[in-house]
């Protein structure tokens, strides 16, 4: 019963297919992939299995999802 930041990646030389990474909304921020330059394209919630978009990022202070 949780939700997590969906990341897109581009392949790599360990799995050389574009993907998608996920990381629970519960890890602190600073453990978190660097959100300037990576973005979360969606949340997904594991209950209701649905993505949602993400339609803003606020980057000042804590990190924010509108």
């Amino acid at each position: 019963m949780s939700k997590f930041y969906v990341y897109q990646r581009p392949p790599n030389p360990h799995y050389p297919f574009a993907h998608y990474h996920y990381v629970r909304t519960t890890m602190p921020k600073a453990a978190m992939p660097n959100i300037m330059n990576e973005r979360p394209v969606y949340i997904y919630d594991d209950v209701s299995r649905t993505y949602s978009p993400i339609t803003g990022f606020l980057i000042q202070g804590v990190t924010q999802l509108v």
